[in-house]
C-alpha cells in the first residue's frame, strides 16, 4: 500500500467520524426546537434522538479501531453494569431503569471518541458554527423575552403552551431553540468560550464574527434571567484571568475588546427591553439570596444535599432512573423530581450512597482530566482548551444529565476541549487569503512580514534556483565561479 492510498484511508476513517459528531451536535442543537413547534406529539421519542447517534459513533470508532480503552472505560463500563443489576434487585420497571443507565453512563464515551477522532481545524469549525449560530439566537430569545408567556414562541415540550418559567412578573426566561432554557445556559458558556479563546489566542475565528459575537453574548445574557448562564460566564472570564497571569503577555490582546465590551453593555443598557432584562436579572439575584446564597450555595450545596439524602436512602437506592423527570413520566404520568432537583441528591437517592459516590467521583475524576489537558495545553500556548472547560466543568461536575440539553453540552463541550488540546496538523501557510476573514492577530515589534522583506541584491529567483540545483548535484567548490556570483554585489555609489 502506497503512502499516499493509506493518507486517503486515514482522511476517509477521519471524515466518518466527525460527520456524525456534526450530525450530534445538528441534534443536539434543534432537538428542543422538533419537541416543542415542529412534532410536538413526538416530544417523549425525541428525547433520545441522539442516542442511535451516539451508538453508530461507537460502533464506527470500533471498526475502524479508535475507540479510546482508556482508563475512564473501565470505571464507567464496571459502574454501568453494578447499577445496572443493584437497580434490578430493588426496582422492576425495565424501561426506567435502562432509560437511566443511558443518562449515566451511555453519551460519556464519547468524550474521548471526540478527543481522538478530532482535529484542531474541527474545533475552529465548530467554534465558527457556534459564534455564527449566536446572532440568530440572539434575535430569537429577543422575541420570546418580548412575547407573552402564552405564546407560540414560548412553548415547551410536546407544544405545551405558557410551559417555559417566568423570570419575573410576565417575563420568560428564553430557551431560544432548546426546550429548557438549562439548554441555552449551556449554549451562551459555549459561546463565551469560544469568543474569549479566539481574543486569546488570536486564532482562527474571523475577525468579523467575533465582533458580531460581543454584542450578542451580551444582549443574550441580559435578558436570560438565568443566574446559572451570568455565573457560567463568570466562571469563563475567570479563567481568562488565570491565562493571563500564567502569560502576562496576553493582556495587551484582551483590552481592546475588554473596551468594545464595556462600551457595547452601556449602549446596549439603555435600549428599553435591555433595560428590563437587567432589571429582572438583578431582581433575580437579589431574591435569590444574592450572589453567596444564590450561585454560591447553590452550586457548592450539592455535597451537603447529597450526604442528607444518602442518609435516609437504602443502600442500593429507590432505582436507577427514577429521579429523572423522563422517569418520573413513566411510573406517574407526570413530569417531576422525585428525588430532588440537585443532580448529587438524585445520583444517590437512584444508585444508593456507595455506587452513587462512585459514579458521582467518576464525574470528577473526568473534570480534574478535563483540566489537567487544558493546563497542558495551556504550557505550550493554547488558551482556549481551558475557556472550553470552564464551559463545560459546571455540567461535568453537577449537571443535571437528566435533562437532554445539559447531559449533551457537557459532552460535546468536554469532548472539544479536549480535542482542542491536540497539537495542530502541520501547516502549509500561514498568511490569511482574505483580510475580512483574517483572525485577530498581532506581530511581534521588530519582525517585518515575509511578502515586504527585501531581496538581496545580486540574486534573482532564477539565479537562485540554478545555483541550488548545480549545488544539489555537484556540491559547492570553494572559491567557484557560483559561489562569487552568489555574493551580494557591493554598493555602486552615484554618480556626481
Amino acid at each position: 500500500m502506497t503512502s499516499a492510498s493509506a493518507s486517503e484511508q486515514e482522511a476517509a476513517k477521519h471524515q466518518k467520524i466527525v460527520l456524525l459528531i456534526w450530525l450530534y451536535f445538528w441534534l443536539l442543537i434543534f432537538e428542543g426546537a422538533l419537541r416543542k413547534w415542529i412534532f410536538p406529539s413526538f416530544s417523549a421519542p425525541l428525547l433520545i434522538v441522539r442516542d442511535p447517534i451516539v451508538v453508530l459513533i461507537y460502533l464506527v470508532a470500533i471498526a475502524e479501531g479508535i475507540f479510546p480503552v482508556n482508563l475512564f472505560f473501565a470505571p464507567i463500563a464496571g459502574l454501568a453494569l453494578v447499577s445496572f443489576l443493584a437497580a434490578l434487585t430493588v426496582f422492576d420497571n425495565l424501561g426506567v431503569i435502562v432509560y437511566g443507565l443511558r443518562t449515566n453512563f451511555l453519551h460519556l464515551p464519547l468524550i474521548f471518541v471526540m478527543q481522538k477522532a478530532l482535529r484542531r481545524d474541527d474545533v475552529s469549525r465548530f467554534g465558527r458554527c457556534i459564534l455564527a449560530l449566536a446572532i440568530p439566537m440572539t434575535l430569537l430569545v429577543l422575541w420570546q423575552f418580548a412575547s407573552p408567556p402564552g405564546s407560540w414562541i414560548n412553548a415547551a415540550a410536546g407544544g405545551e403552551l405558557g410551559g417555559q418559567m417566568l423570570a419575573s412578573g410576565t417575563r420568560i426566561r428564553p430557551a431560544g431553540l432548546f426546550s429548557f432554557v438549562s439548554g441555552m445556559v449551556s449554549f451562551l458558556s459555549a459561546v463565551a468560550a469560544f469568543l474569549l479563546g479566539a481574543l486569546v489566542d488570536q486564532g482562527s475565528i474571523p475577525r468579523w464574527l467575533c465582533l458580531l459575537g460581543i454584542p450578542c453574548l451580551i444582549v443574550s445574557l441580559a435578558i436570560s434571567g438565568s443566574r446559572s448562564a451570568t455565573a457560567n460566564v463568570v466562571i469563563i472570564v475567570i479563567a481568562v484571568s488565570v491565562i493571563c497571569i500564567v502569560q502576562f503577555s496576553r493582556v495587551r490582546a484582551m483590552i481592546v475588546p475588554a473596551i468594545l465590551t464595556l462600551f457595547g453593555f452601556l449602549v446596549l443598557s439603555h435600549l428599553p427591553l435591555l433595560r428590563e432584562g437587567v432589571e429582572v436579572n438583578a431582581q433575580r439575584f437579589s431574591a435569590g439570596g444574592g450572589v453567596e446564597h444564590g450561585i454560591v450555595q447553590r452550586y457548592f450545596g450539592e455535597l451537603g444535599e447529597s450526604i442528607d439524602t444518602a442518609a435516609v436512602t437504602p443502600l442500593l437506592g429507590h432505582g436507577l432512573g427514577i429521579g429523572t423527570n423522563a422517569g418520573a413520566a413513566l411510573l406517574t404520568g407526570s413530569r417531576s423530581f422525585l428525588l430532588g432537583e440537585g443532580e448529587w441528591s438524585r445520583v444517590i437517592g437512584e444508585s444508593g450512597p456507595i455506587i452513587g459516590y462512585g459514579y458521582i467521583l467518576l464525574r470528577l475524576a473526568i473534570a480534574g482530566y478535563l483540566i489537567a489537558q487544558a493546563w497542558r495545553a495551556l504550557g505550550r500556548g493554547d488558551g482556549t482548551p481551558i475557556l472550553l472547560v470552564a464551559a463545560a466543568l459546571v455540567d461535568i461536575v453537577s449537571g443535571q444529565f437528566g435533562q437532554p440539553s445539559i447531559l449533551g453540552f457537557a459532552v460535546f463541550t468536554s469532548g472539544i476541549a479536549l480535542a482542542s488540546c491536540n497539537l495542530p496538523a502541520p501547516q502549509t501557510s500561514t498568511e490569511p487569503s482574505d483580510p475580512l476573514n483574517a483572525p485577530f492577530q498581532t506581530r511581534a515589534r521588530g519582525t517585518v512580514p515575509e511578502p515586504l522583506k527585501r531581496r538581496i541584491r545580486g540574486r534573482s529567483p532564477i539565479a537562485a534556483a540554478i545555483i541550488n540545483s548545480q549545488r544539489n548535484q555537484t556540491g559547492p567548490a570553494a572559491g567557484s565561479s557560483i559561489e562569487r556570483e552568489a555574493k551580494p554585489e557591493a554598493p555602486q555609489q552615484p554618480e556626481q
